[in-house]
């Protein structure tokens, strides 16, 4: 009888359909970009962004979901919204967000093309020297309210004259909170940090000195303590930038570093914290342990670009998030997760199209997380329960000369284990786990790799206690092993 249930149990592992960890999530077709992704719940959530037509300017797009994305709605903006580029929940019902308003309902004299912006929506420095007659004054900084938990969104109060455009926000409470402002001139990119203190009604410029490049990122910690990151330009070299201020923004320190430029950072709490940054030849990512003063590689990965870094509270499980090409393939969206607060790191694939470039990401808990990409693909909100797909690492002195899937280690485990394979030659490789029913659980590669041992490394901290299968396939090449979980 066990020899009859464990065929069958193979039979039904080599006919499962494959299908990934991340799942897309249906959204409106009238939109290009997903900017910002935030939730107040584990059901309750806000996206909003912007859409590209050639004959009219960007316009500002918002959608809610109180399903966990299941459904995806459209909100309504104001008439002439050109972005909602970042957001934050001050309630279940009342919303904050920052971004810009078109000033013209009709710019069919600026002959654009996707490729002219910037995924904020704002016009590239390239674009606006060549075309800048025509550009200047279309835009502004504009600060948005919901009341209705993103439904209808409304302009709300009044900025510093000169502001093009609000990039950033953050708010430690319903009245104090900081944003990154683009305050340059139409063929230059100057940013500043300005302060509101009753919610958003009226602001203060904070920096005596404007950054002559481009903020990426606000964090307010509490009353006192904030950062900021992104690029500077000095003496026509651009450095990444790491601001900080102790006493709620009336000074700032500036720190420079030769890195091309700081992403998205995240501070777990006063004093750890983690930035992604670098180039599209290397990607970095780095800790601080105290406040900011210094800095320390944790991860680096070549042919990434890096767009932010993400973690859930103080439990040592986080995300950066970036698009990263592959033995010369077209850059595509992968997530790097680490679970002991950026000792060790695993690249996931988060979907093998080329199309979407990441912009931002939001955690629920340790496993359930979501991230937002920019792209003509309407399934631009991707979701997973399950922490994502699991990494590899490659030993690069091993070339094997025939497939083999070796037993988990350990084994039984609790709640992770390594799964190691060995590939001869340059193959497409699918690595899946199986609950002992047929349901598939992970799928942990999905993707070409060249010849070589491999290790992955299989979390099952959401799984219950029991049997799974884990199935190597690669053309007519497959092999089914058991390994046990115990809690």
């Amino acid at each position: 009888m066990k020899k009859i249930l464990a065929i069958v149990l193979i039979y039904i592992l080599t006919t499962l359909n494959v299908s990934a960890q991340w799942i897309q999530q249906t959204v409106p077709q009238n939109i290009t970009i997903v900017n910002s992704i935030n939730f107040t719940t584990g059901n309750i959530g806000i996206a909003t962004g912007w859409e590209f037509d050639s004959q009219i300017p960007t316009s500002g797009r918002a959608l809610y979901t109180t399903n966990a994305g299941a459904n995806w709605n459209s909100g309504n903006v104001p008439n002439l919204c050109r972005v909602i580029v970042s957001t934050e929940y001050i309630s279940p019902t009342i919303l904050l967000g920052v971004g810009a308003i078109n000033l013209v309902s009709d710019a069919t004299n600026l002959d654009t093309q996707f490729s002219d912006f910037e995924v904020t929506g704002k016009f590239k420095r390239s674009h606006i020297k060549e075309t800048k007659n025509k550009v200047l004054n279309i835009y502004r900084g504009a600060f948005f309210k919901s009341t209705d938990g993103g439904i209808n969104w409304f302009e709300y109060g009044t900025l510093p004259s000169g502001c093009n455009y609000l990039t950033y926000m953050d708010f430690i409470n319903a009245n104090t909170g900081l944003v990154t402002a683009d305050v340059g001139s139409p063929n230059t990119t100057q940013d500043n940090i300005y302060k509101t203190t009753d919610g958003g009604l009226t602001w203060s410029i904070l920096l005596s000195q404007n950054i002559n490049g481009q903020l990426e990122s606000i964090q307010y910690l509490n009353e006192n303590l904030a950062f900021a990151t992104g690029y500077d330009q000095i003496e026509c070299t651009t450095h990444a930038v790491f601001l900080k201020t102790t006493n709620g923004g009336t000074n700032w320190t500036r720190q420079v570093n030769d890195s091309i430029g700081y992403k998205k950072a995240f501070f777990i709490n006063n004093n750890t914290g983690f930035i992604a940054g670098g180039n599209s030849a290397t990607a970095r990512i780095l800790k601080t342990t105290d406040q900011g003063n210094t800095w320390n590689n944790v991860y680096s990965k070549d042919s990434v670009i890096m767009g932010g870094v993400n973690f859930f509270g103080e439990t040592g499980v986080g995300i950066a998030f970036g698009n990263r090409s592959i033995e010369g393939e077209p850059y595509i969206p992968h997530a790097f997760r680490t679970t002991n607060f950026g000792a060790t790191w695993s690249v996931q694939i988060i979907t093998t199209s080329s199309d979407p470039f990441l912009t931002s990401s939001f955690m629920l808990d340790k496993y359930n997380y979501f991230v937002s990409t920019a792209g003509f693909n309407p399934d631009c909100i991707f979701h997973t329960t399950n922490g994502g797909s699991v990494g590899v690492s490659y030993n690069t002195g091993s070339f094997p000369d025939k497939f083999s899937l070796e037993q988990n280690y350990p084994n039984p485990f609790n709640p992770s284990t390594s799964i190691k394979f060995n590939i001869p030659s340059r193959s497409q490789i699918i690595l899946k786990v199986y609950a002992i029913n047929g349901k598939e659980i992970a799928t942990l590669i999905n993707e070409v790799k060249s010849e070589g041992s491999y290790e992955v490394k299989f979390d099952a901290g959401n799984q219950p206690s029991g049997v799974y299968y884990y199935k190597l396939f690669s053309g007519n090449y497959s092999e089914t092993k058991k390994m046990l979980l115990v809690k």
